[in-house]
């Protein structure tokens, strides 16, 4: 009896120890993909507002670099001792400067081809030895201006990507930033800084109520859809056409960062993911608004600036056509 009450005293108290110890709760979560900016190339402007090269000359090549602290908890691999990945255009997980010019993925209009290394829109991808969490590393590589570039200020976006992972976020202070914001941007001035550039063949829309111009192609034309708020002007070749560019002005009383998050809302509730990058259009703050659907389909861009009261949304559609870009680049606030 007594070796029966003994061994029942003992269960109870291992039953008692099990359930008082904490149990294996690791929970399976998305990894952030997270980078501290350190420094770049280029002479602070005299605005304080960016790293530039000034008194460039069309075609002329430079070197750019960034040097990144690793904030993702994970060791940064060169991609030649990442292996293969089947399918893949590069192996997963390599670590590469993208561009965010005009917007994500986008390929500067005033860059030459030569200073991409894969699509257009990526410049390098990191091949160092391993960096290891809160380790620092350099990333340099060369562009080139486009022959023939007309003088004038050119700002060019990038952001840090861990292919087929995520674009990276920024963390600085032990805090990450918020939303998916690039604001890692070079300004760049070809000769005086001034242009009254028009590519050749190209018409110019004017409309000096609403204080903007922009460029088109010769052999597009434009149509103004009625609505009774916003002017709506899309320029294309014609109905049907896969490539179109959406200008869109409306009054506004409220600031730009107000306006964005009302997109941002909007797009989220009609069922898309929504991210957002910083850009300038014509010297003033921007942002981009990029929504997709990953299940029903589409992928579009809307870069929002407030200036004179008015919220302008600048929207290209289709892909693979450079004439967007130069398009986007052209829009000049007056």
């Amino acid at each position: 009896m007594k070796k029966l009450v003994k061994s029942l005293s003992y269960l109870l108290a291992v039953s008692l120890i099990v359930f008082l110890l904490p149990t294996n709760t690791t929970a399976t979560t998305t990894p952030t993909y997270m980078y501290e900016w350190i420094n770049q190339s280029g002479n602070i402007s005299s605005d304080g507002l960016a790293h530039e090269y000034t008194n460039l000359q069309a075609g002329q090549t430079l070197q750019l670099s960034l040097t990144l602290k690793n904030k993702s908890g994970s060791t940064i691999r060169a991609r030649h001792r990442l292996g293969n990945s089947p399918g893949k255009q590069v192996p997963v997980g390599s670590y590469g400067i993208g561009s965010q010019t005009p917007y994500q993925d986008g390929t500067p209009s005033f860059l030459d081809l030569s200073s991409f290394v894969l699509n257009n829109n990526r410049f390098v991808y990191y091949d160092g030895t391993d960096v290891s969490p809160e380790g620092l590393f350099v990333m340099s590589w060369n562009i080139k201006l486009k022959e023939n570039l007309a003088n004038g200020v050119y700002n060019l976006y990038v952001r840090p990507v861990s292919e087929y992972n995520a674009w990276t976020r920024q963390s600085k202070n032990g805090k990450l930033l918020p939303d998916n914001n690039s604001d890692i941007f070079w300004r760049l001035v070809v000769g005086d800084g001034s242009s009254s550039y028009t590519p050749d063949g190209w018409s110019t829309y004017t409309d000096q109520h609403n204080y903007f111009s922009i460029q088109y192609p010769a052999d597009w034309t434009y149509t103004l859809q009625p609505h009774m708020i916003k002017k709506n002007i899309v320029f294309s070749r014609g109905e049907g056409d896969i490539w179109r560019f959406f200008v869109t002005i409306e009054g506004t009383d409220k600031t730009l960062q107000e306006n964005v998050d009302a997109k941002v809302i909007e797009e989220i509730n009609n069922g898309y993911t929504v991210e957002k990058s910083n850009t300038t259009i014509s010297g003033q703050p921007a942002t981009t608004v990029h929504y997709y659907s990953t299940c029903c389909g589409g992928d579009y861009y809307e870069t929002l600036v407030v200036y004179k009261d008015r919220l302008y949304a600048l929207s290209p559609h289709g892909s693979g056509d450079n004439l967007l870009t130069t398009m986007f680049e052209s829009f000049k606030l007056l």
